[in-house]
């Protein structure tokens, strides 16, 4: 048996590809009935395995029996065989020996089907929610007509409608449930910002003075660096750049669905229209309320999967950080720290392309924290934990100084490099990072210097790290720089007991802190005498540069003058 196998292999090794080739022939000829295969969507793949399947098709469709039926859309297939000197529209017209075009449904037979999937898509459920037929009529040609263009986006969104408005329970206006759905299935770019975007979607820069849910905003998401209405208004944009080119659809929402977008693309304000606004989206169940937007959003994907969703994009970005940055700016200020928090959870991926630009985000996120949220130390110890993860990645002194020496340069802040240096003040070799910080912090500009919201803490590492014949340390009589070092001293506290609703808050200065810094609380009065003499003038340089409101800088200066209106030296440690 052996000996007449191994001849039997011999023999079909001496056997050529023709010999081959005409069995296969002989074999399907003697079928009874022809093979049929079909070859569908060729145009949804990449242009080399376009090539492959022709090479294939054209290979074999010589056989009896055996018959092909490919379905594609023919031009982006004869894109993808096109080759220099060579047309893929020839080349395709050698294959197919029967080619059928089908017409492009009209616009108004697609019109129907849309309509007809929605009804039948919606039959049977309890409660689908409030419907305003006029609603529709603009919603529809603005917003859902323009994103389906065949039978297949037709299916594919009744499939998707019917199992979000069922978990609505009626409790959203089915239009603008019908028009946001269209930009989940078409537009997925634009709905991942939507989340991000409550803000700007539904507050605006007019509201700020009149209603408490402004008021209440300002509170939650107040970002030192940002005005609140610059934010949200990059919000919109960041949502009309993420759908081009089909960016005009995403203006026809906001014209639909979002009448404060709209006013923020179009700069207008609404003024004393903007409590009626609230009133008629919170009556009418409209997404252009922030509780009905922030209701569906949560409904169809979840707090805490939208949050984690953005630390997975996030994650993805952590090897490029100026694009990191970029998109955790584009955020909400309160919601960095939840981001930053899942990060953790991909620690098991975290990679020595991802310690530097991690660290320089992070790093720079940390001066903008929002300065009054109460779990402000929280969250920078949420950040430092991370940081701490990322810096565990470095294998060595080595390691960790040549890090340090690519990540201080990007880093604006004094105060977040003093950060870095501090916490790695177990490893060796740090010692000259220590003596250029300082000495870079001695020669730095008073703008540059005031801009740093911890500015005390930057003077006392400056302090701290003398070299061994000062005796002190010269900081700059500049006005300027005397209310920037006042701010960075100034505490917010609570007064009250806990529940009670006299609860109010309070302020501070840590004097003994400047005292000491100065190294005298005559030389420190005789600066806030200075400063006093050109408060006025400094207001707009305050505005401007420390990014404060002139009530917030007022509210500073009253305080500081309160403290130093008394005769003898101050303790309030």
């Amino acid at each position: 048996m052996t000996m007449k196998l191994l001849y039997k292999l011999f023999q079909r090794q001496k056997e050529g590809i023709v010999e081959c080739r005409d069995r296969v022939r002989k074999a399907i000829e003697d079928l009874d009935k022809p093979i049929v295969v079909v070859l569908d969507d060729v145009d949804r793949l990449s242009r080399s395995e376009i090539r492959d399947i022709f090479k294939l098709v054209r290979l074999t469709a010589s056989f009896p029996n055996l018959i092909y039926i490919i379905v594609c859309d023919r031009i982006l297939v004869e894109q993808a065989l096109d080759e220099q000197g060579f047309s893929g529209r020839d080349y395709l017209e050698k294959i197919l020996q029967l080619p059928f075009d089908l017409p492009k449904v009209p616009r108004h037979l697609l019109h129907e089907q849309i309509n007809a999937a929605i009804k039948d898509a919606l039959d049977g459920i309890e409660n689908p929610g409030p419907f305003d037929k006029k609603v529709w009529e603009d919603v529809y040609p603005d917003l859902v007509g323009p994103l389906i263009h065949n039978i297949r986006d037709v299916r594919r969104y009744a499939a998707a409608i019917r199992g979000t408005v069922a978990g609505l329970n009626g409790q959203v206006a089915l239009a603008d449930v019908l028009g946001l759905e269209a930009v989940r299935i078409f537009l997925p770019d634009v709905f991942n910002l939507l989340p991000g975007a409550i803000d700007g979607l539904t507050a605006t820069a007019s509201s700020l003075s009149n209603s408490r849910i402004a008021d209440e905003f300002v509170e939650r998401y107040r970002n030192p660096a940002v005005e609140p209405h610059v934010h949200r208004k990059k919000q919109i944009e960041a949502l009309i750049e993420a759908a081009k080119p089909r960016d005009g659809v995403v203006k026809g929402m906001f014209h639909r669905l979002f009448p404060v977008a709209w006013h923020h693309i179009r700069d207008t304000e609404l003024g004393d229209r903007y409590q009626q606004l609230v009133s008629e989206q919170l009556k009418e169940r409209r997404v252009g309320h922030e509780c009905y937007l922030r209701f569906y959003l949560e409904r169809v994907v979840g707090h805490d999967l939208l949050v984690f969703a953005d630390a997975e994009r996030a994650f993805a970005l952590m090897a490029d950080y100026e694009a990191l940055e970029k998109f955790i700016r584009s955020l909400a200020p309160m919601r960095w720290q939840y981001v930053i928090f899942y990060l953790k959870e991909f620690r098991d991926r975290f990679a020595l392309e991802h310690v530097n630009p991690g660290i320089i985000v992070l790093l720079n996120l940390l001066p903008d924290l929002p300065v009054n949220n109460v779990a402000w130390h929280e969250a920078r110890m949420i950040v430092w934990s991370v940081i701490r993860i990322l810096l565990d990645l470095l294998n060595g002194p080595d390691a960790v100084k040549d890090a340090v020496q690519r990540i201080l340069p990007k880093l604006p802040w004094f105060s977040s490099k003093i950060d870095l240096v501090r916490r790695l003040e177990s490893q060796t070799g740090l010692d000259e990072f220590r003596r250029r910080l300082r000495d870079e912090i001695r020669s730095a500009s008073v703008d540059d210097l005031a801009k740093d919201r911890n500015l005390a803490e930057v003077f006392e590492f400056a302090k701290n790290n003398l070299d061994p014949l000062e005796n002190s340390l010269d900081i700059n009589d500049s006005p300027k720089l005397t209310f920037a070092l006042l701010r960075s001293v100034q505490t917010e506290g609570n007064s009250g007991l806990l529940g009670d609703r006299a609860v109010h808050r309070s302020t501070d200065l840590q004097w003994n802190r400047l005292v000491d810094l100065y190294e005298s609380d005559a030389v420190l009065r005789e600066r806030i005498e200075s400063l006093s003499k050109q408060f006025e003038d400094l207001k707009p340089w305050i505005t401007e540069s420390l990014k404060m409101s002139p009530d917030d800088a007022e509210s500073l200066f009253n305080l500081v003058q309160k403290y130093a209106s008394r005769q003898h030296p101050i303790s309030n440690d």
